[in-house]
């Protein structure tokens, strides 16, 4: 680092007055963050802000900044932190998320900030209190930089949304229910379940169309423990099909706990209070008696899968040093920091954004980097293996990921927002972000590229076809058909289990598609697919399918264990292509469109159009009807998902953006192709897409010399003996992918580490049966 040298005022010969700027309202001011790393003005030295450009640097990070670009004054920056006293016990959490008021460990403090005037000589820094400063140009550059609400704020505030704080529900499509006029006036006390003989006078639910009032299901509480509840007021649902009920003794100020039957859902009653007040209920009146089903939530988070998957009942060793460091939860992030510590841990990961990451930093302009999605990589990763920002005390604990985020999700519906995501989904998206990158940046997905070999026949003439597509992510079904009950001894509460290898069978066995109209004896028959391994890549990440989409449109959590083994061999799986005894098909005779029936019946059912339907069952490999509907719900702005299968407007290797962003760029004069090329090599960025197109309009290629550079563009594949090891998996606790909590753990050497967010500890007791992401390691 640079050594300090205090002095009472700086010689007015080393001001540079013409490399000196105020920045005005729309200048981004890096005061916050180190721009190579995540020191901040709490750190040692504090930021130093360059008074020309307004690029922010650590004592460990400005030389490199002063030897390229021969910068000389800077403002100071340094803060220290005076806890507040808190006279009173902390509030109950009632929210899901840590950090922000009525969530876990909120703790308000103050904040005292010093600055200094700072001028770079070759080996050290002169600083000087600013109240030394004479000239008025500098005085006046330096008071612009300390009323700047610096670069974090001002995206926030642009963006305008907050850390989300878990508490996410949907509006119900039944706000507008019309209410039965019988005169029932509902007591502010002295419930009870109105079913003949039940008597419960806890957990008990208004419906909000007929004022009947009934019990709810039995609920799962922890291990041995269930609420009381005769499902009474599920059966009246049944009979009546009146949608909305609220749980009595939740309501307060105006809300409560209400749930929508037909949306198998929690949901929010905009109307809840006129709904109340039909049955003489103030709903701003009332008190809280009972735990919603958030609260019961929270509860049960130390409780069960979250107590297995944290560890809790053990006492767990924190590390320190470099590769475990943790990443800072900054709002419904712990699926980025889950699948970031884990690729972080593979080899070109580490050596190319954690060993060269500073390089990729370096090599670019300092303000460019904050918005380059591969520099907030490297900056991500190259601090994990740092070790600076692990240690037991300081200031400098944990890294907080908040631009990488915002630059990988750019231009995404979902990892754009400030809500959960899918763990799974968020690995596929950081895959084809770094697929756009350049060659070195490319190769870090080379040992996860899976070149999977398909195989289609025919039941009736017993023809075949094979064919080849790329894969990142083995889907695993669970085969609910050999699971097996284990009873637990202690709490005497049993739980399904499957083993992964019988998951890994069932995913390469053959799929039957009924109904299918052989090509060769024209004869209505069966057809059968299949997928086997063309390569065993370095790592092999499985996906267990424990998610299943209900009737409702809803997600929900198998409640199923997996039983893991450390090793495994894949060579089984390995495909040989066409046997000599096999017999092709003509290159004509396999429709496209060849489909389980079945399956397509349920997604018509359930509204998608039958092209829809056909393209995910294929998109899918026909592997079951819940898989394309994941599919079609992540597809669902595909311009090209309706269109009839040979008809997609070609896509030349590029992702099609949708028709709101590419208007905004035809409108400039500028073709539909080149707006979503520019578009797809921008990542989705309007602004950018048209900067690209205005200032470098010979780099689009033409239609036809993209497709040929594609063709030329040869995938190569990891190929090895089809022995693994597990090397991390991802576990989620929770009912849905998008709501709950994710972990990881890590093997290194012989000892699994569990990264919890910025916590990272020695794991005493893995939970492996109950991970949602595999990832082995080839030996």
């Amino acid at each position: 680092m640079v050594h300090l040298e205090h002095v009472d005022s700086i010689p007015e010969d080393k001001i540079d007055v013409q490399s000196i700027n105020c920045c005005r309202m729309n200048d981004k001011v890096f005061k916050d963050e180190c721009i190579y790393c995540f020191r901040t003005p709490f750190s040692e030295g504090g930021i130093f802000v360059c008074l020309k450009t307004f690029a922010g640097f650590c004592l460990k990070h400005i030389p490199q900044y002063v030897n390229r670009y021969k910068m000389t004054n800077f403002l100071n920056i340094t803060k220290k932190t005076i806890e507040n006293e808190m006279d009173e016990p902390q509030e109950k959490i009632s929210k899901l998320a840590i950090g922000v008021v009525g969530g876990i460990d909120y703790n308000p403090i103050k904040e005292a900030t010093e600055y200094y005037i700072a001028y770079s000589r070759e080996d050290d820094m002169l600083i000087a209190p600013i109240s030394c400063i004479k000239g008025t140009a500098l005085m006046a550059s330096v008071d612009s930089v300390i009323k700047s609400d610096g670069v974090k704020l001002q995206e926030r505030l642009s963006a305008g949304v907050s850390e989300w704080d878990g508490e996410a529900r949907i509006r119900t499509n039944y706000a507008d229910i019309e209410q039965i006029k019988n005169g029932k006036v509902i007591p502010t006390s002295g419930w009870e379940c109105e079913a003949e003989g039940c008597g419960l006078k806890e957990n008990l639910w208004l419906n909000l169309t007929d004022g009947t009032i009934k019990c709810g299901i039995s609920q799962f509480i922890k291990e041995g423990v269930m609420s009381k509840g005769n499902s009474h007021m599920r059966e009246h649902y049944k009979n009546t099909k009146y949608p909305l009920v609220v749980k009595l003794g939740t309501i307060k100020d105006g809300d409560g706990d209400v749930y929508s039957y037909p949306e198998d859902a929690s949901v929010y009653d905009p109307n809840l209070t006129a709904h109340l007040a039909h049955f003489g209920i103030d709903a701003h009146a009332v008190e809280k008696t009972e735990k919603s089903t958030l609260e019961m939530e929270l509860d049960m988070n130390q409780q069960w899968e979250w107590s297995k998957c944290l560890e809790e009942g053990t006492t767990l060793q924190s590390v320190y040093g470099p590769g475990f460091t943790g990443l800072i939860n900054i709002g419904s992030s712990c699926y980025i920091n889950s699948v970031i510590q884990m690729l972080s841990h593979t080899d070109k990961f580490k050596k190319r954004f954690g060993d060269r990451g500073l390089e990729m930093l370096t090599e670019m302009e300092p303000l460019k980097t904050h918005d380059d999605v591969y520099c907030q990589l490297s900056k991500v990763i190259s601090s994990i293996w740092s070790g600076d920002f692990s240690k037991k005390e300081g200031p400098d604990q944990g890294i907080r990921p908040n631009q990488f985020k915002k630059t990988m999700g750019k231009g995404h519906v979902e990892f754009s927002t400030a809500r959960q995501q899918d763990a799974e989904e968020y690995l596929r998206h950081v895959f084809e972000v770094i697929e756009k990158g350049s060659d070195s940046v490319r190769e870090t997905v080379s040992d996860f590229k899976l070149n999977l070999e398909t195989r289609f026949e025919d039941g009736s003439s017993h023809k075949v076809k094979y064919g080849k597509k790329d894969e990142v992510i083995i889907s695993l079904p669970i085969p609910f058909d050999r699971a097996e009950e284990v009873m637990n001894e202690e709490t005497k509460v049993s739980r399904k289990k499957v083993k992964l290898e019988d998951c890994i069978e069932a995913a390469f066995d053959k799929d039957v598609i009924s109904g299918f109209i052989s090509p060769v004896t024209k004869m209505e028959t069966e057809a059968y697919t299949s997928i086997k391994m063309l390569n065993m890549p370095k790592y092999v990440i499985f996906q267990a399918r424990k998610f299943e989409i209900t009737p409702q449109y809803t997600i929900k959590k198998m409640d199923i264990d997996i039983e893991v083994p450390q090793q495994i061999s894949l060579e089984q799986f390995r495909g040989k292509g066409k046997l000599d005894c096999e017999e092709l098909l003509p290159e004509d005779d396999v429709p496209v469109e060849a489909c389980n029936q079945e399956w397509l019946r349920q997604i018509l059912d359930m509204g998608f159009t039958e092209v829809a339907g056909r393209k995910a069952l294929k998109a899918t490999g026909n592997s079951d009807v819940n898989t394309a509907l994941f599919w079609l719900m992540e597809n669902a702005d595909d311009p090209n998902l309706n269109r009839p299968m040979g008809q997609d407007q070609p896509r030349n290797g590029m992702k099609e953006y949708p028709h709101s962003l590419i208007s905004q760029i035809t409108c400039l004069g500028f073709d539909s192709y080149s707006a979503n090329y520019a578009l797809d090599q921008t990542n989705g960025d309007v602004n950018s897409a048209a900067e690209l197109l205005f200032t470098k309009p010979d780099s689009i290629p033409p239609p036809n010399q993209l497709n040929l550079s594609s063709d030329n563009n040869k995938t190569s594949y990891n190929d090895g003996l089809g022995s693994y090891v597990l090397k991390a998996f991802i576990s989620h606790m929770g009912t849905s992918p998008h709501s709950g909590h994710y972990v990881v753990h890590i093997k290194n050497g012989d000892t699994w580490y569990i990264y919890n967010d910025e916590k990272v500890a020695i794991s005493q007791n893995p939970p492996f049966s109950l991970g949602y992401i595999y990832m082995y390691e080839r030996i």
